[in-house]
């Protein structure tokens, strides 16, 4: 007759035995499952060769390229400092943002700067981007002594150029203009060069824009270690800005 303990006993022993199955498959398949993972081995690469592949779009304040071709600006001051902290040299080549990504998704670059926002970059759909590091706000400012309006309805704004921004004055009913005129007493501007400008802010808001970098994806591992230095340096991108601003 078999004793109920003894029942118990054997019910037990699958139950071991799967759970030390388990544990050996775990154990065995650590190496292919390691997290994060880079599947074409970016960070490593990186970390070898002592290099860093980035393209550089031009696209002031971000990237500014002056007459030799060295390029400067906010993110290449940001691309540099992460390549110091990494111990690696920067190895810069110059693409319109299209390409620049491309280049991301054949594999022939690591990173990619430029202004590029996150819409912009998934919109593409060969590369990935960061976590958004800053967000732009674009505001309606107005000369000190002018009347602040609460809307834009008929109302003239100075939009510069490099803004690109004349369909969000329209929109909100505005009429943009590309000349600062005397007769124009407000201007679209980015709200980190407000500090600067002298000018006072309305309550008008047309657009955010979250700041990325682009980068090659699935790239796990590089990813992470850019956005932990990234997160290190909050508030130094909006200094930076407004550096450049004064």
């Amino acid at each position: 007759m078999i004793r109920p303990a003894s029942l118990a006993s054997l019910a037990s022993r699958p139950i071991r035995l799967s759970a030390s199955i388990l544990g050996m498959m775990a154990l065995a398949a650590c190496d292919d499952f390691r997290f994060p993972r880079d599947p074409n081995g970016t960070l490593e690469r990186v970390l070898a060769a002592d290099r860093m592949r980035v393209v550089a779009v031009d696209h002031v304040p971000w990237v500014v390229v002056d007459g030799d071709g060295v390029p400067a600006g906010v993110e290449v001051d940001t691309v540099q400092a992460f390549a110091r902290a990494l111990g690696v040299t920067v190895e810069w080549r110059r693409a319109p943002a299209f390409e620049a990504l491309e280049a991301l998704k054949r594999g022939d670059a690591d990173l990619a700067v430029g202004g590029f926002t996150r819409s912009s970059v998934a919109a593409h759909g060969g590369a990935a981007h960061t976590y958004a590091y800053f967000t732009e706000t674009l505001v309606v400012a107005a000369e000190p002594g002018a009347a602040v309006p609460d809307d834009l309805e008929g109302l003239k704004v100075y939009v510069a150029p490099d803004l690109l921004a004349d369909g969000l004055v329209e929109e909100a009913g505005g009429i943009p203009v590309a000349e600062d005129a005397g007769d124009v007493r407000l201007a679209l501007v980015p709200d980190w060069w407000l500090p600067a400008s002298g000018l006072v802010p309305t309550p008008i808001e047309l657009h955010r824009d979250d700041h990325v970098i682009a980068v090659p994806q699935g790239e796990n591992a590089w990813v992470m270690r850019l956005e932990r230095f990234l997160r290190a340096r909050v508030g130094a991108t909006g200094a930076r800005l407004r550096e450049y601003a004064s």
